[in-house]
């Protein structure tokens, strides 16, 4: 483990790593661990332990979308959009994985859709700021052929 990590990051790492030592079967952790690796900025193992959860547990969605929003992040919409779908599929008032459909729907220019999407997860969780964020940014796409108007574009996940 590196010599970086606080103490309290050391033993979070432990603890999932554990946590598989016991249960090497335990979707949950590699889900858990992965978002932990990818906090760090460790994407490479990120990815494998999404995709060793998304193997041990083919019906865990959090481990779809995670690892979507994980590619969305490195500008990968194409890959991410199928994964994010399959986490729909499996759990389809899932508010995370309709605002990250939303991030990959409006990556490839499809802004409508993205806006159903946006909305979709904030029926599902109204106070979901990260949604907003994204709806608003959407509809400024919208607005600005007609009326453009200076705004920071960075959507969010």
């Amino acid at each position: 483990m590196p010599a970086f990590l606080s103490a309290g990051l050391k033993r979070l790492f432990s603890c999932f790593r554990r946590a598989l030592e016991i249960k090497p079967e335990y979707a949950g952790a590699c889900n858990n661990l992965a978002n932990a690796l990818r906090s760090l900025g460790r994407l490479e193992e990120a990815v494998s332990c999404y995709e060793r959860g998304i193997a041990l547990k083919p019906d865990l969605a959090e481990a779809y979308n995670n690892l979507g929003n994980l590619l969305l992040d490195r500008g990968e919409a194409d890959r991410a959009m199928p994964l994010i779908l399959k986490a729909l599929d499996l759990k389809p008032d899932y508010p995370e994985a309709h605002n990250n459909l939303g991030l990959a729907l409006y990556d490839q220019g499809k802004t409508d859709e993205a806006i159903s999407h946006y909305l979709k997860a904030l029926d599902l969780k109204p106070d979901y700021p990260e949604a907003h964020n994204n709806l608003g940014l959407a509809l400024y796409d919208q607005e600005r052929r007609t009326r453009p108007f200076p705004i920071t574009r960075r959507p969010s996940s």
